[in-house]
């Protein structure tokens, strides 16, 4: 075992990793309720309308302030989500390199 890599503490890595794991999850859950929420926000806001036909009832509950902010927090809370995802994402891929340069490195070692 290379000597970098016998210095790293599985306990430490695993703890991180899980805490990495529990932000994207909070994060995820944060997105997919504004999400979830996003056509019954439209709808109490077209019960709201005294516009005649469906579609200007639409068209106005889409046009107003409450839904554009719901939406912007759904986006800001989309890009925290994916910026969360990478994070976890990136560990894996580092615990996936490490693994390889160990497996690498006893080849090599096997052949010297």
């Amino acid at each position: 075992m290379s000597e970098e890599l016998s210095k790293l503490n599985p306990d430490v890595l695993y703890n991180q990793f899980l805490e990495f794991g529990d932000d994207y999850a909070d994060k995820k859950a944060a997105y997919d309720l504004l999400d979830d929420m996003q056509k019954p926000v439209l709808c109490k806001l077209m019960l709201e309308s005294f516009e005649k036909t469906s579609a200007a009832k639409e068209t106005e509950a889409r046009a107003h302030t409450d839904y554009i902010a719901h939406v912007k927090s759904k986006s800001e809370a989309g890009g925290v989500m994916l910026k969360a995802k990478a994070r976890l994402e990136g560990m894996k891929m580092w615990f996936e390199m490490k693994r390889s340069i160990e497996a690498t490195n006893r080849k090599v070692a096997e052949i010297l």
